[in-house]
């Protein structure tokens, strides 16, 4: 210990929870319960210090080794060049713009523990059901109500074809898709549409999906299990060139299920599409932490413009926020800070049974 250089961590939040007050790393997610008279101590720890300047900081406090020991276990303090006290500090710069809020809400959700056993899952619910009837779909207002034209009245061909047609699906043949069919579901949906100029701003893109100022901060990494031409792998898709660029080469089924909440059926698919968020691209415009509601907007857009691809192709979309983020961090080889994973998009063709699709009829 001795030698040490120490600070306090950037990442945390302090709370009343059953009568004690917890600081929580919301970075790391550890815990540590302390007294009201050791936070005012530490919110004294400003900068950076040598480990007999912090037991001074101490003095008069029974068991301060002790104690230093439990901050730096819970992440309270962290050791200067760490790689946790990196990560903080990487934190601190790509998430400055947004503080707080936003920072808590992304990493702390980010560990997010999903059920394994779907069964299990499925009859559960089905108890609550008994229990707890679920809300109504419906909300009905009281007051006059003028009853509208029929709503597809001009919207027909094709398109509207699409739209009725639309539904996730969670059972796939395993049988690969064409190449084409694959570089029309990723260009279609993430590829650009027209390059602009702004003089004052520079260069930006537009897409066929809604951003937020234009700032397109959605990145797309499809994982190739099943596509004619394609050789199985994890790649990047490069909006640039509308290629894709081969991050790691081989066969990545299980991997697959694994960073989607071992979802089985993800298995049968041909491609799990993974949608990263590349903080600064929206931080740079909108500096305040409402606009990580924006990303994730723009993560919605992007998501119902695949599934109308798909569907239109005659493929199966599947849509799933149940991700989980340090494995698709490691997978993707990405740093998880500056550029965080978001959800997972699945295309493949859909089993039918007699002609209709096979679907959870969301």
């Amino acid at each position: 210990m001795e030698g040490r250089i120490l600070r306090r961590a950037n990442a945390l939040l302090a709370r009343w929870q059953d009568g004690l007050l917890i600081i929580e790393n919301y970075l790391t997610g550890r815990l540590s319960r302390v007294s009201p008279e050791i936070a005012v101590i530490v919110a004294r720890v400003e900068g950076e210090l040598q480990y007999d300047e912090l037991r001074r900081r101490f003095i008069g406090i029974p068991d301060a080794d002790a104690l230093t020991h439990q901050l730096l276990a819970a992440d309270v303090l962290l050791t200067v060049g760490s790689d946790t006290e990196t990560r903080d500090r990487q934190m601190i710069l790509s998430w400055a713009a947004w503080g707080d809020p936003a920072r808590y809400f992304h990493f702390s959700t980010a560990r997010t523990v999903f059920p394994t056993d779907l069964a299990k899952e499925g009859r559960e619910l089905a108890e609550l059901a008994k229990r707890e009837p679920p809300p109504p779909p419906y909300l009905d207002r009281f007051g006059p109500t003028q009853t509208l034209p029929e709503p597809w009245h001009g919207l027909r061909g094709d398109f509207a074809k699409v739209l009725q047609a639309r539904r996730t699906h969670r059972r796939f043949t395993g049988e690969p898709i064409t190449s084409q069919q694959f570089a029309t579901v990723l260009g279609c949906t993430f590829g650009r549409t027209a390059t602009m100029w702004d003089p004052a701003l520079g260069r930006y893109v537009l897409k066929t999906s809604p951003s937020g100022g234009a700032r397109h901060p959605v990145e797309a990494y499809p994982i190739v299990l099943a596509v004619d031409d394609v050789p199985p792998g994890i790649y990047h898709y490069s909006v640039r060139q509308h290629g894709l660029t081969m991050i790691d080469e081989g066969w990545f089924s299980e991997e697959s299920v694994e960073i989607c909440a071992n979802q089985p059926w993800v298995q049968q698919a041909a491609a799990v599409v993974v949608l990263t968020g590349v903080v600064e691209r929206s931080a740079w415009k909108y500096r305040q932490a409402h606009a990580y509601r924006v990303l994730l907007l723009d993560v919605g857009h992007l998501g119902q413009t695949f599934q109308l691809v798909c569907t239109a192709l005659g493929l199966g979309p599947f849509t799933s926020a149940a991700l989980h983020s340090a494995q698709a961090i490691a997978l993707l080889r990405i740093d998880g800070i500056g550029e965080v994973p978001l959800c997972a998009l699945t295309v493949g063709l859909p089993v039918t049974d007699e002609g209709t699709s096979m679907t959870t009829g969301d």
